[in-house]
């Protein structure tokens, strides 16, 4: 799966995806803002930093909004 499976009605909850699914799911969103926080510890004189994202991708609205709430300035 390329996407939340949440968020694509593909199971009901990550924890208990109930039914006959199995595989393994690496949801890597919840750390996008903590990824742009520690970029800005590394790097202090950082000024802009530019989101190049697939605007069709399931991620894509996620990810921004991570980094929208980082909030690291």
């Amino acid at each position: 799966m390329g996407a939340d499976p949440v968020r694509l009605s593909v199971v009901t909850r990550l924890n208990r995806p109930g039914g006959n699914i199995t595989g393994v799911y690496n949801l890597n969103t919840a750390v996008v803002g903590k990824r742009l926080e520690l970029l800005y510890e590394l790097v202090p004189t950082t000024g802009v930093i530019a989101l190049l994202a697939n605007p069709s991708s399931a991620f894509t609205g996620t990810e921004t909004k991570q980094l929208h709430e980082a909030r690291v300035l």
